[in-house]
């Protein structure tokens, strides 16, 4: 059989064959669509494309094009058939697709000897119907063809082998992006690193398949956050773009590396990012032909990156860019291609923003038009009509809120509805946000009923996808909105009179976010005995803020309903700025401590202020602990020291009154422990470490052994992550004296520190896999009592963990205290659950015995048999201590501030 070599010039850098004796008379023709390939695919000359089609056809109309050799009109065909798949992609026009698709079939009916070209050109146009039509089956199609052309190819083979990988990996990823259970982002990149390997290393196209192994990269690295696909992606990139040969491709690599920095900024903070995100944006812009479907892709990614950038930098110039680009791509865009839907979509974007910063509802009422538009233009099967639908919904209901605009309130509610609908169908994630934003207007409206209906749809959703088992990168996009929904849902059923099914609500929900945010397996949904059962005698509190109020529900022993107390001054945005203020403070603690005792005093009466003096008189007059349930970003704040002013001039303290204790749900309560314990694990000031020694860890460790039989003691060097680990299962005493660290910004890596600097996690803990039974877990370590900023409903902290693992209670710090305050407040508590105190009550009543004594009285309590009952420490871990303080200002009292007692707390019994 003949076998043809590879053409020259661009045709051979495409790779394919060079055509047969080409007839005299047919040589200028064949010349100049030589030099129309190298001006469209190189120079990117506009209309290059359309003159390539022309010239093919006055070849096939030529007399002399019937008497020329069978191959070389076979190939002549072939050649026509790919061009003409080009301009279709360009232009939008479905139906070259299938003349080229007939073509090449004829061609194969042939049986030429390089039938693999020709099928593997079949593949590209399937893949090329695909895309235009956005047909799964094309997609398909396009796949088993291109697999039985590699099949059929030997392996050394270097022209059409990498070819064939780079379309059959495109296919994989358009397949996997359209139907997860379809494609794989991991075959796609292993096809394209295969095919950088295996094409010649001078092939022009091989900078081609560098670019469209980025673009794996990318897509994989947007499904599971691994950022070393990120980082790779973009050094192929920035190593190659500049040297690409294709125009076409040079602006989706433009594209791809704007994309890349754009998503590297949103981890970096990094501005220099953004900025070269857009310039990126502008060079595929520039490349891509004026006027063609490429260059209206690459406009419209650019207008995507403004409007990222705008709402970073709020740049009025840059969203008026974006609305312009946006205009100009949905004038240019043919109503029946599958895009003008996201398009249309994307230009009410920018006018919602536009509107959003200049307040004119001109922009508003625009944006409502595209959006119907963009809905009516979308097929019944559209991925993306839920999200459609929700920003038509909330535009809708944001005007029926401004103007009192009763003829929105329909449509608002019925593209919620639809909008959720759809979601639910499709993708539960818009769901999700769709009852989120349902149940916020239904509120702001004063509709709670209905407010409480799509609060409960949001619940269900979020079963829906917690069982779904997305990879954590996905799940934290749709964990953002669900975080807000329990709290929402709770204040909702208040507001209509059902507390009841608010604490159900606030449970069920709090229970999944929780069990997600740990990897473990939800539990069943509560009911109301079972939450009072575990309760006991204590009083439950769910404290939830909202924009415009909030509110208590108190689950008390042997009430038979659940009250609803309003507190109207706990609205986020007063909760927000008390966090970050206090976040702040402790930062600056070292250079500024004053502040940080002053902002925790303000913390406090204003908790004092805004939550307890409304809720106390709503109290059963004989409670006597409460444990709190605070949702969102109150649960970031120490409750516990409220206070009020006290007629003396000193200060009355919430925890003078009442026992208060914290979980993170009523279902991780058990009852509390009171017998002595069994055997204890000590864990003594770890070392080496790169923090300084705890010069009181001693006096602690003693305290714990002597409030419990025999005991494990790791110190120092024996204090290893393995050995900690290995020993946690069996004690029912566990008392860690080490240097801790909370990780707001990613709660699953904090920890306390171990020997040789080995971090013991949140996440070591969970990876066991086992029960702790333990009956009291004490870590005096700072900051182990620290949840999440990031996602705060997961209330995911040290303590949440042991406690989901099978603790009955755990006491932890919210911030660093001295070695000192730590071993008096340890060694006091241990002495009060040594008499038989439950944690929490021994807990209370050590620090109300220590705030008010004095160094001297302090000392006089530790003095080697002074006989006292409030330490109970043996002489030789005493006299240390009562050494120091006598050492000490005999007048000061160094536990009166809530900035030294108050960083302890009990979480769960």
């Amino acid at each position: 059989m003949r076998e043809y070599p590879l053409a020259s010039g661009m045709a051979g850098q495409l790779g394919w064959l060079a055509l047969p004796t080409v007839p005299d008379q047919l040589a200028p023709l064949v010349d100049r669509s030589d030099a129309l390939l190298t001006a469209w695919w190189r120079d990117h000359e506009v209309d290059a494309l359309e003159r390539l089609v022309v010239t093919w056809s006055e070849i096939f109309d030529h007399p002399h094009f019937r008497a020329a050799e069978a191959d070389f009109r076979l190939l002549c065909q072939d050649r026509a058939a790919v061009c003409l798949c080009w301009h279709a992609l360009e232009t939008g026009q479905g139906e070259e697709l299938d003349e080229a698709h007939a073509r090449l079939t004829e061609i194969l009916a042939a049986a030429p000897s390089w039938a693999a070209d020709v099928e593997y050109h079949l593949g590209i146009i399937e893949e090329g119907r695909a895309q235009l039509r956005n047909s799964l089956a094309q997609s398909l199609a396009a796949e088993r063809r291109l697999r039985a052309v590699l099949a059929a190819l030997p392996p050394e083979e270097t022209r059409l082998r990498p070819r064939c990988m780079d379309v059959l990996a495109r296919t994989l990823l358009w397949l996997h992006m359209h139907d997860r259970a379809r494609g794989s982002t991991d075959e796609a990149i292993a096809l394209h690193r295969a095919a950088v390997t295996l094409m010649p290393r001078d092939s022009a196209y091989r900078g081609v398949i560098v670019v469209m192994l980025a673009s794996s990269l990318r897509a994989r690295f947007k499904e599971t956050g691994r950022l070393s696909d990120l980082n790779e992606a973009l050094t192929l990139l920035q190593e190659s773009i500049e040297g690409i040969q294709f125009s076409s491709v040079a602006a989706y690599g433009h594209t791809t590396l704007g994309g890349l920095l754009r998503e590297r900024y949103v981890r970096s903070g990094d501005f220099a990012d953004l900025q070269r995100s857009l310039e990126a944006h502008a060079e595929a812009v520039r490349f891509a032909p004026e006027g063609r479907r490429s260059w209206l892709v690459a406009l419209n990614n650019q207008a995507n990156a403004l409007n990222a950038a705008y709402s970073v930098t709020r740049d009025r110039t840059l969203l008026e860019q974006a609305i312009d680009s946006l205009t100009l791509v949905v004038e240019a865009t043919d109503p029946r291609d599958h895009s003008y839907p996201a398009r249309l979509n994307n230009l009410g974007n920018s006018l919602t923003f536009a509107y959003d910063e200049t307040g004119d509802p001109a922009y508003r009422d625009r944006a409502i038009v595209k959006y119907e538009n963009a809905i009516a233009h979308s097929p019944a099967d559209d991925q993306e009509l839920s999200s459609r639908y929700l920003n038509l919904a909330t535009k809708l209901a944001r005007r029926h809120l401004e103007r009192s605009r009763r003829r929105d309130r329909r449509p608002a509610h019925r593209y919620f509805r639809l909008a959720y609908e759809t979601g639910m169908a499709r993708a539960p994630e818009w769901a999700l946000t769709a009852a989120f934003a349902w149940g916020e207007w239904a509120g702001a409206c004063g509709r709670w009923s209905e407010a409480v209906k799509a609060y409960e749809l949001g619940i269900e959703t979020i079963e829906l996808l917690f069982a779904r088992q997305d990879s954590r990168v996905d799940k934290e996009a749709w964990l953002r909105t669900a975080q807000g929904v329990p709290a929402r849902a709770a204040y909702a059923c208040a507001r209509s009179g059902r507390p009841e099914h608010g604490v159900l609500l606030q449970e069920r929900g709090r229970t999944l976010l929780l069990a997600e945010a740990l990897r473990m397996r939800g539990g069943d949904p509560p009911d109301l005995p079972s939450i009072r059962s575990a309760a006991g005698d204590r009083t439950l509190v769910y404290l939830d803020s909202a924009d415009i109020g909030g509110t208590a529900l108190i689950v008390a022993p042997g009430a038979r309903k659940v009250r609803s107390v309003e507190l109207p001054e706990l609205r986020n945005a007063a909760v927000d700025p008390r966090v970050d203020l206090l976040a702040r403070a402790y930062q600056g603690r070292h250079t500024d401590p004053e502040l940080w005792s002053q902002t925790l005093d303000s913390t406090g009466r204003w908790a004092q202020e805004v939550i307890f003096d409304p809720l106390l008189p709503s109290l059963p007059k004989e409670a006597d602990h409460l444990v709190l349930i605070p949702a969102g970003r109150l649960a970031l704040l120490p409750l516990h020291s409220a206070w009020s002013p006290h007629p003396d001039g000193g200060r009355r303290y919430l925890v003078d009154e009442l026992i208060i204790g914290y979980t993170p749900t009523a279902q991780a309560l058990r009852p509390a422990g009171t017998a002595r314990f069994r055997e204890a694990l000590v864990v003594d000031d770890p070392r080496p470490v790169s923090a300084s020694p705890l010069p009181w860890s001693g006096a602690e460790c003693a305290a714990a052994l002597a409030a419990s039989g025999p005991g494990k003691v790791l110190a120092g060097p024996g204090a290893t992550r393995a050995a900690v680990l290995d020993a946690l299962n069996g004690p029912s005493l566990i008392h860690l004296s080490c240097h801790g660290a909370g990780r707001s910004d990613a709660p699953l890596m904090s920890g306390m520190l171990m020997a040789e600097d080995e971090p013991l996690t949140v996440g070591d803990i969970i990876a066991l896999n086992t029960r702790v039974e333990a009956e009291l877990v004490v870590m005096s370590a700072c900051e182990t009592f620290q949840a999440g900023t990031k996602l705060p409903d997961e209330v995911v902290s040290l303590p949440t963990a042991l406690l989901q693992l099978g603790c009955r209670a755990v006491v932890a710090t919210q911030w660093a205290v001295s070695s000192l305050t730590a071993a008096l407040i340890v060694a006091a508590f241990y002495r009060r659950r040594a008499e038989g105190d439950p944690p929490a009550r021994a807990l209370r009543t050590a620090v109300n015995r220590l705030r008010p004594l004095t160094h001297a009285e302090l000392a006089a309590h530790l003095k080697p048999g002074a006989g006292t009952d409030l330490f109970g420490l043996p002489p030789d871990a005493a006299r240390p201590l009562w050494r120091t303080l006598r050492r000490r200002d005999p007048d000061a009292r160094p536990l009166a501030k809530p900035a030294e007692w108050a960083a302890f707390s009990v979480v769960g019994g």
